[in-house]
């Protein structure tokens, strides 16, 4: 969904940040940093001060532009488009 772009699908990867299994959160955190926008960001703020798994708070903070748990390094390269690690502008 984040190599889509589609903005349509902010609401889905939203509902999926709540999903039980800290993968599933920390590619739609991925996702949603990649799609960008007003949506995406509200959504991602909205989950860092509750997430509990480092990995997903540092996927949250890659996408927002570095703010993750352990600074900006981000984990993009086993599923991302390496050098995109910010919050796309929409």
């Amino acid at each position: 969904l984040g190599n889509r772009g589609d903005t349509a699908s902010v609401p889905a990867l939203e509902r999926a940040m709540d999903d039980p299994e800290a993968i599933v959160r920390g590619h739609a955190a991925w996702a949603l940093g990649e799609i960008g926008g007003a949506g995406a960001r509200r959504a991602l703020e909205k989950c860092l001060s509750t997430e509990s798994s480092g990995y997903v708070r540092d996927e949250i903070g890659a996408a927002l532009g570095g703010h993750g748990s352990q600074g900006s390094h981000g984990s993009h390269g086993s599923h991302g488009t390496p050098g995109k690690q910010t919050l796309k502008e929409g």
